[in-house]
């Protein structure tokens, strides 16, 4: 999520928060909060979210990012606190191409991008099942720890 501050003052230190809820219920499922220290006016910064959870639901969620979740910086405008993003699949980690279940295909695919960062051409972000920024041992070491697990 990327935060910025469009006003005119710097801010003090405020919190950011991702709560992860089922598509078709109110329960939250998942929460987490990251500290942002002192944004600048005018500047704006990336603040990054891993959220591993086992959903007790199959099927889509609903992810919600708000800023200044804690109240705790005042400002004039505050209805641009809050982002949505619908209809976010959860899926079995190690589920690389996303067809509901950890096999062989999904090594192939961490295969085709064996030891490639980001930089590297046959970089592929869902083989870095990790989110360490390298696909390796690791990687495939967590695939395996799901294989044959499913879905639907």
């Amino acid at each position: 999520m990327i935060v910025a501050n469009n006003g005119t003052a710097d801010s003090s230190a405020f919190y950011v928060k991702l709560e992860v809820y089922w598509i078709s219920g109110s329960v939250t499922e998942a929460t987490q909060e990251i500290l942002v220290l002192n944004l600048t006016a005018g500047t704006s910064t990336t603040v990054n979210f891993t959220s591993i959870f086992n959903p007790t639901h199959t099927g889509y969620y609903r992810l919600t990012a708000t800023a200044d979740s804690r109240g705790e910086v005042f400002e004039a405008d505050e209805t641009n606190n809050v982002s949505q993003l619908d209809n976010a699949k959860a899926t079995v980690i190690g589920d690389i191409n996303s067809d509901q279940t950890v096999n062989i295909v999904d090594a192939t695919v961490m295969g085709l991008a064996w030891n490639a960062t980001p930089l590297d051409p046959q970089w592929n972000i869902k083989a870095d099942v990790n989110h360490d920024g390298k696909v390796d041992l690791l990687d495939a070491a967590r695939l395996s720890d799901h294989w044959r697990e499913s879905w639907s």
